[in-house]
């Protein structure tokens, strides 16, 4: 994301990326940016498993009236979609979107558990990364006094449980399907072995996409060697099981009277159709129980963070 985004503003494509970065304020939480050069871009790197109001400042930033990018997560450009189905200038000036495979949004609670492991809350540090400064790179904070903290990917992701909204649990398009492009981890089996270079995977779900990699790949900012679906499959396997479990999460909500996202092609009775009945049962049984036990979006462990 960060190559492709530096690109459409090094080549005037765009006069600005919209994203979002560490608030300064607060290293735990995050905030909106429209970045004009690839300085700022680069500043804006890093997985953020924060809460943000991300399109904030988009009313304001498309009253400028110059051609953006959006780089952000797959609900966020669901947003966008929506917004240009109704809105001529959004259309116009929206000129490439990208997506991130998306993990879900966690709660604050595992950010604040790996702190006080290590004797440490939010208000002692002024950086924080949930990973980064490599491949996965670890887990990273760092205090107002120059004192540094890290934790190997598997502390935070694995041996220690993590929270997320159940809004994500039942979220039609975690793999960014609405976006020109959308890219993702490319671990064989869905989890690092250890660091490795930096790989990552793309997918041009359009002919925008599509341009947009081999100009990239052509200006030497991104190496492209090609894949297939059972690779895409074998290193998301999480997003596998939530594209084929989605029908029977929803069918929970709906038989429980709760409204449900409103999405079309997406093919989820096919995804279904390559799990088996216990499961989808397993899927159906265990959301509803969710709703009658009254869950919303409060914290409640993630699926597979045992």
């Amino acid at each position: 994301m960060t190559a492709l985004s530096q690109f459409l503003v090094e080549s005037g494509r765009v006069s600005k990326v919209l994203q979002v970065r560490a608030d300064p304020e607060n290293a735990v939480a995050s905030r909106p940016v429209a970045n004009r050069d690839a300085e700022s871009v680069l500043a804006s790197s890093g997985s953020r498993y924060a809460t943000c109001a991300t399109l904030e400042r988009l009313p304001d930033i498309l009253a400028e009236g110059e051609p953006i990018a959006v780089a952000m997560k797959p609900c966020d450009i669901a947003a966008i979609r929506n917004l240009q189905a109704e809105n001529e200038r959004a259309r116009k000036l929206i000129v490439c979107t990208i997506a991130l495979f998306c993990g879900t949004v966690p709660s604050l609670e595992a950010s604040d558990d790996f702190l006080a492991r290590r004797g440490l809350t939010r208000n002692d540090i002024v950086e924080f990364r949930w990973r980064g400064h490599g491949c996965p790179g670890p887990t990273y904070a760092r205090t107002a006094d120059g004192r540094e903290f890290e934790g190997a990917y598997r502390e935070f992701w694995v041996d220690n449980h993590w929270t997320t909204q159940f809004r994500c649990k039942i979220c039609p398009d975690a793999v960014g399907l609405q976006a020109d492009i959308a890219t993702g981890d490319a671990w064989p089996g869905g989890w690092p072995k250890g660091e490795d270079d930096g790989w990552n995977m793309l997918i041009a779900h359009t002919e925008v996409g599509e341009h947009l990699l081999a100009d990239c790949e052509a200006a030497g900012k991104i190496w492209l060697e090609d894949s297939d679906i059972e690779f895409v499959s074998d290193t998301q396997p999480h997003h596998v099981s939530l594209r084929r479990a989605l029908a029977a999460r929803l069918a929970a909500g709906r038989i429980a009277g709760l409204p449900e996202p409103n999405f079309s092609d997406l093919g989820l009775n096919a995804c279904a159709a390559g799990l088996d009945p216990d499961t989808l049962a397993k899927n159906f049984a265990g959301t509803l129980r969710r709703i009658r036990a009254g869950q919303g979006d409060e914290a409640v462990k993630a699926d597979y963070a045992d």
